[in-house]
């Protein structure tokens, strides 16, 4: 990589780094540019080369975390393996939940600032770029468990692996944005709403409709 690319991500990672910290802080509405660009040590125009508003920043976090959130279980079709796919991935997804619900406030504040997945283009065309190219990362990575579990039995064999990728990850973000849309009141965790959420998929998907444990156990 050459250096000026280098230090342009390392420019960028600077501000995502000052944004995150402020947004925790102050707030999405509290945290001014002015403020941003002040504790990354850039100009304005630097800041607006990356980010056209502050909400492409709450953007490119969002997008961040939820590719850091989306490693799912290694793509085996051995169905020797023990538990099987689908109660792997439904572990992977139950972790997810579990590190949403602790950090629910900044969460919430992604959730509502950030641009929708996989959204549609985007003013700042590199952002454009990469909310596409993580989205189909995300759509592959799920769609290879599919197969590895359609190899090992455990999802019919007629469903395009894509698709169902595409409506899993899809019910697990909904998931997500109600869950945070009820408040800090909610009456049930979102692991359980999750749980729910994969035992209506995989009923659907699956060869017998009973892999993994029920959201009631």
């Amino acid at each position: 990589m050459r250096t000026r690319d280098v230090n342009t991500l390392a420019t960028r990672r600077r501000i995502l780094d000052v944004c995150q910290e402020l947004f925790r802080t102050r707030g999405f509405d509290g945290a001014t540019i002015d403020e941003i660009i002040d504790r990354a040590s850039v100009s304005r125009q630097t800041f607006f080369n990356h980010f056209p508003k502050k909400q492409a920043a709450a953007t490119a976090l969002w997008l961040a975390w939820l590719d850091d959130q989306a490693a799912v279980p290694p793509a085996d079709p051995d169905p020797a393996v023990p538990g099987g796919v689908l109660p792997a991935m439904r572990a992977a997804v139950i972790h997810q939940a579990k590190t949403v619900e602790s950090d629910r406030d900044y969460m919430a504040l992604l959730f509502a600032n950030a641009g929708g997945f996989p959204g549609p283009a985007d003013e700042n065309a590199r952002l454009g770029v990469e909310t596409r190219d993580r989205s189909e990362r995300i759509f592959e990575r799920v769609a290879g468990v599919i197969a590895a579990a359609q190899h090992s039995c455990e999802v019919r064999e007629d469903i395009d692996p894509r698709r169902a990728a595409e409506l899993y990850v899809s019910a697990m973000l909904m998931t997500i944005r109600l869950w945070l849309n009820d408040g800090a009141a909610a009456a049930d965790s979102l692991a359980h709403r999750m749980a729910t959420a994969i035992d209506l998929l995989e009923g659907g998907i699956g060869t017998t409709g009973d892999h993994g444990s029920k959201a009631h156990q």
